[in-house]
């Protein structure tokens, strides 16, 4: 499936002139309802399209495909919303939301699948120990095989500091791909995902303190480490 960009689908928005010439025309006018009824349908097919490339991404679970829709959506969900709401169309008010809406969700899908990539089996693993904990004691979680704490200091080793700065690497180059920083998106996305990184590694903290208080584990790189390895990739890879 060939996935159109932004620019497609927006850039009818870039273009108001027609709002110069009913500048001084009453709210009620029969050209001002022209206009916003043409607005509405333009609008609406937009989202409809968008929304029927989504579906058809889902049924083919194709988890690339999900992606890249994932992408379109926050570029063009991005690119609607500051360009519509920039000229307060009342019309297009319950649109602007819907639009903040759509790419705050597919925002958040996005940076929860892309950090996967760099942290997946330590993921795994927590969420299983975070699952565990919904049917056994926090103290009995250790002692089930899959989560015992030979299994808790093998995934902590396989993932140090100077591992998780190459994955970082990695990954930074693979979002800056996906986004044009013209519009500042790869700066917000990154953002997410540094928020994302921070949130996931005391969830992780908190479990081991949580489950295996006598252990003295702990991951192998820190909150700081985190910030600096991001903030430095975000100043040095375009320098």
């Amino acid at each position: 499936m060939s996935l159109p960009n932004s620019i497609h689908f927006t850039q009818f928005l870039t273009n108001f002139r027609l709002e110069t010439a009913l500048a001084p025309a009453s709210e009620d006018s029969h050209s001002r309802r022209l206009v916003d009824a043409a607005y509405e349908k333009v609008v609406k097919t937009m989202f409809d399209s968008l929304e029927a490339i989504a579906k058809e991404s889902d049924q083919t679970g194709d988890d690339k495909e999900q992606l890249n829709v994932h992408i379109m959506t926050i570029e063009n969900m991005h690119h609607f919303y500051h360009e519509v709401r920039s000229h307060k169309l009342l019309v297009l008010e319950p649109w602007i939301r819907h639009s903040k809406s759509q790419y705050d969700s597919h925002l958040n899908a996005y940076i929860r699948d892309v950090i996967r990539r760099p942290l997946g089996r330590l993921l795994e693993f927590f969420e299983g120990v975070d699952n565990a904990i919904k049917t056994a004691a926090p103290e009995e979680v250790g002692y089930q095989m899959a989560y015992n704490k030979a299994q808790l200091r093998k995934v902590l080793s396989q993932f140090p500091a100077k591992e998780i700065k190459k994955s970082l690497e990695n990954l930074y180059k693979r979002v800056d791909k996906h986004f044009s920083e013209e519009e500042g998106l790869l700066q917000v996305v990154w953002r997410g995902i540094q928020e994302e990184f921070i949130q996931q590694h005391e969830k992780m903290e908190f479990l081991i303190r949580k489950c295996y208080p006598e252990t003295g584990m702990q991951l192998e790189f820190t909150i700081q480490d985190l910030l600096g390895m991001m903030s430095e990739l975000a100043r040095k890879v375009h320098l």
